[in-house]
Order: C-alpha cells, then structure tokens, then sequence
C-alpha cells in the first residue's frame, strides 16, 4: 500500500531507487540528511525537524524493515543502519558485479533499450560499491557486450575515440541508431522476399510450356531454379584471395632499404587484395564504373584514369603491398570521382591494377555504415542508402553511374604521399 507520497514502502528490494525517492521527499520537506547530520537535537526546531524525518522514513518502509531500525534514534541513523544491511560493499560483491558486467551479452532478438537501461543499472551497483570506472571504461565494457553484427559500427565509433573525447551517451545514441536501421533493412528484406515468391509463383503459373533445362512445365530455360551453375576451371580454383596484412616490410622494400628510401615510398600500411581475372572488373558500359568491395584494401584503387572527375599528380609515388610476398603496385595519381551514387574521395590510380577496388576500411572511417549478407553489401550514411552491390560467384561488386566528368584548375592541388589524410570521405 503507497503512503501520501507514492511510495511504495521499502520491502527489501531495490534499496538504490527506494533511497533516491526518500531523499528527494525529505529534502522536499526541508529536512535532507547532510541538514540533518548537523542538527542540534537539544533544541525544540531540531527536534521538530529529527521527528518530521523520522516520520517520513518509517512510513516508507516495510513493516518486515521496521525491526531493523527500530531501536534508532534519529533519521540519520536509520538510513545508515539501510544502508549497511543493503549497500554491500564487500569484496565479494564488487567481485560478483564486475562478473556480471563482463558476462553481459546483447542478443540480435532482444530489445536494445531494455538491455542498455540494465547495462546502466549495473554500473550504477558498481558505483554504489565505490569500483571507479571512467567513460572510457565503460564505453569499452558496453561494446564488448555486442554481437558481430555492430563490428563497422563499432569500429566507426573506436575512429572517433582516437580522435575526440565522446560520451557514453554518444554510444548509446549511435548504437540504438544502428539498430533501428538494421531493424527496418530486416523488414524491407523480408516484404521483398514474400514480393519476390509471389510474383515467382504467379509467373510460374501462368506459363504451361515445358522447361527445355529440367522438362518441367510451368517456367522457361532461363528461369529454371534447377540450372546448373557453370563456372570457369580459374573461378573453381579460386579466382581471387584475401591475404592479412602483416606488419612488417615487403620483400621489394628490404632490397632496396639501403637505396634511398626518400625516392620511393613503400607504405607498409598499404594494402589490397590482388584479383587475377581481369574479366569479371570490366564495367558494363562507358558511363559505369565496376568496383570490387575490398575489406582488406586500406584505400580506394582503380586502374582506370579516364574515370577521374578530378585527378592530380602525387609529388612521390605510392608503392602497395597486394600480399606477403606478392606483387607490388605503383600509384603515382590521386583524384575524386563523382558518381550518382555518390563522390568518391582520394581515389589512387595504380594502373597494374586487374580491378578497381572499394574499401570497406574508408568507407567505415568516412562515417558510412557497411553490412555485410549473403544477397549483397549494403552501405548507409547519414541515414540513407549509398549503395547495394551485386554477388556474382561469392565476389561482392558495385557498379556505380558516372556522372559527366568536370575538370577545373581550381580544384588542382599538390599532394605529398607521405602526408595524405587516406580516409577523409568515401
């Protein structure tokens, strides 16, 4: 039963919420405990003030909680007796509640909010159990309870911390954002694939001629879900690799280390993947472009200039490691590319090159969000949709629209290789 106040009186359980609506109400009735610690309880005003807390404690509480404090004599030593038989602050609960926190998992299904608001709850009993823990901390131990499906969010927002302070209210804002969007992506995908089935299953109907492929009757050749997939003797034996980047020099920079290094740059930072079938990057016509979505390339490459709106010189060239022992790759030109899509920014030319490459890396420090499935790559910014890529023979690409080359001596500009910010825009 709830007094005058609203409170429900305190039965045992949650002591921190209890505690923070009791002192509200006393200091609303002008009778605070730090007030109330220095109360001179000889006088008939300190008595008066010590008999109105008093009241207004013992009526929120539990009739199994009055024994507790019944032998106390002013309010002040009534909340301390609570706080004791409540606030633990034993080695053995710090150590439960850090267990806790480092066990916390979020769940694709569960509901973000809820599990953010008991993430909160529980740094609030470490507080209370005087573990310190700055926003750093924190933001860390919130974005270890992620699943894999936030790692381009969470690598976006790691950018940001190496460059600025941000809050943990930042987090959370940016994740419940990632996960709103991803929530209406899922539902779009799953109208579309009911939209898809339908009008499959309604095409497949109303044609009652046989299938020269399978020889049954209700669809075309063409349209046969039984086609076998025919695919080259190069692509069974794996028309493209992905090779790590290993930290440490090239075989071609440790035979000329002793040549002049500031001649030539290796950039032991720069890194793509080296695709052999030079067939599959030929774009469809003269206004596309064809990228392969790259997550080990470090930068935009294309092997094209004549795709450049705006291209520029680099004072020295930039050499780039393709794999550990692989070949290496000249890029002397650096330029944007203006698209329908969007403008892709400091774009190397590397001419050697068997395909152009988009970087998932550049697009997730530009401010993109990237997510990979098993229909394509989808590429969200500032809310909106940037692209969606194409998946022929598991090799993620995307084709974008050129838009009419501009060319202006006023956008030229001198650019030192070993100085270039490489992830400024997409």
């Amino acid at each position: 039963m709830e007094n005058k106040w609203g409170v429900k009186p305190f039965s045992g359980e949650g002591f921190s919420y209890w505690k923070f609506r009791i002192n509200a109400i006393l200091e609303e009735n002008e009778c605070d405990i730090d007030s109330l610690k220095s109360l001179d309880l000889t006088s008939k005003s300190g008595q008066k003030k010590n008999s109105k807390a008093k009241s207004i404690v013992i009526q929120c509480l539990a009739n199994n909680q009055i024994e507790i404090i019944h032998d106390c004599g002013t309010a002040v030593e009534m909340m301390e007796k609570l706080k004791l038989r409540y606030e633990q602050k034993t080695l053995a609960e710090k150590l439960f509640l850090k267990r806790k926190l480092m066990n916390m998992k979020f769940e694709e299904k569960e509901d973000l909010e809820k599990f953010l608001t008991e993430f909160d709850e529980l740094l609030r009993k470490l507080s209370e159990a005087d573990v310190k823990m700055d926003d750093s901390e924190k933001i860390c131990s919130l974005l270890l309870t992620l699943p894999k499906s936030f790692d381009y969010v969470v690598a976006a927002i790691e950018t940001l911390v190496s460059k600025e302070e941000i809050t943990l209210e930042f987090v959370k804002t940016r994740l419940l954002d990632h996960h709103s969007k991803r929530k209406v992506v899922g539902s779009q995908e799953v109208e579309n694939k009911k939209h898809e089935e339908s009008t499959s299953a309604t095409a497949f109907a109303s044609f009652r001629f046989k299938c020269y492929n399978c020889g049954k009757i209700g669809h075309k050749k063409n349209e046969c879900k039984f086609k076998k997939k025919k695919f080259s003797q190069y692509e069974n034996e794996h028309a493209y690799e992905f090779k790590k980047h290993e930290n440490k020099h090239s075989e071609y920079e440790d035979k000329h280390e002793n040549k002049g290094k500031q001649s030539v740059l290796l950039d032991e930072n720069k890194f793509a993947f080296l695709m052999h079938n030079s067939e599959f990057g030929k774009s469809c016509d003269l206004n596309t472009i064809r990228l392969v979505v790259d997550s080990g390339a470090t930068d935009h490459i294309i092997n094209d200039e004549s795709v450049y709106s705006v291209c520029h010189e680099l004072e020295s060239p930039v050499y780039i490691s393709t794999a550990k022992n692989g070949p290496i790759l000249k890029a002397g030109k650096i330029g944007d590319i203006y698209t329908e899509e969007c403008v892709l920014k400091n774009v190397l030319y590397a001419p050697d090159l068997s395909v152009n490459l988009l970087s998932v890396k550049k697009l997730v420090q530009s401010g993109a969000e990237v997510t990979f499935k098993k229909d394509g790559v989808y590429a969200i910014k500032n809310q909106k949709p940037v692209f969606t890529s194409n998946l022929p023979h598991a090799i993620f690409y995307v084709d974008f629209r050129l838009e009419q080359p501009r060319h202006s001596a006023n956008q030229a500009f001198a650019v030192k290789s070993s100085n270039i910010d490489w992830h400024r825009r997409l």
